[in-house]
């Protein structure tokens, strides 16, 4: 147990903020591999992009996403969370604009 907690210090560490990762999402047909930014929210990877992207199609017919920041490769599950603006969002939108302020609007049309 006490590995995990070391594990799970450093990952919190490495990952505050607003950070460059790198993205990969795949089909059948091919493998999309995107440098893009991220932000650890409550256990959770949160990337913007827009949903007419490769990548977030891949993802919607393949949910199974790798990412690797630094040295660290994680192997989850990627979900489209919809618009910003819909009730179930807005907390989390609110902490994503402050998070990703340099570009949140070039990336969000809500």
């Amino acid at each position: 147990m006490e590995n995990f907690e070391n594990t799970y210090s450093l990952l919190k560490k490495k990952m505050t903020g607003c950070f460059d990762m790198v993205l990969a999402t795949g089909s059948k047909e091919d493998i999309k591999v995107s440098i893009v930014n991220g932000c650890f929210i409550d256990d959770s990877v949160y990337v913007l992009t827009n949903e007419n992207t490769r990548k977030m199609k891949q993802i919607s017919h393949n949910p199974n996403v790798s990412f690797s920041k630094e040295y660290m490769t994680f192997s989850r599950t990627g979900e489209n969370l919809g618009n910003p603006k819909i009730i179930e969002n807005k907390t989390l939108a609110n902490k994503l604009r402050i998070i990703f302020v340099s570009f949140y609007d070039r990336h969000v049309d809500d």
